[in-house]
């Protein structure tokens, strides 16, 4: 039922993409923990985001788009 459910990217399961996503997304969430580490600023990674001082919101929402640009060569919208 979920390969009939999702059929247009059912040629990609079982091949092994989830776990190269996973890791793509954990370099992510790294270069963004350490750009704030290495500012002396703490950085709490949830899933696919953080949390970090209120003043620092925009810092790591445009850190969050360059990065991930810089990554993937692709623009996306944040919450």
């Amino acid at each position: 039922m979920i390969i009939k459910a999702h059929q247009p990217i059912a040629h990609m399961f079982f091949t092994g993409i989830g776990l190269s996503l996973q890791y793509e997304d954990s370099c992510l969430a790294e270069n963004i923990m350490l750009h704030f580490a290495n500012n002396g600023i703490p950085v709490l990674p949830i899933h696919d985001s953080a949390i970090v001082h209120h003043s620092l919101a925009d810092e790591l929402e445009e850190l969050m788009r360059r990065l991930f640009y810089e990554q993937f060569g692709k623009h996306i919208s944040t919450k």
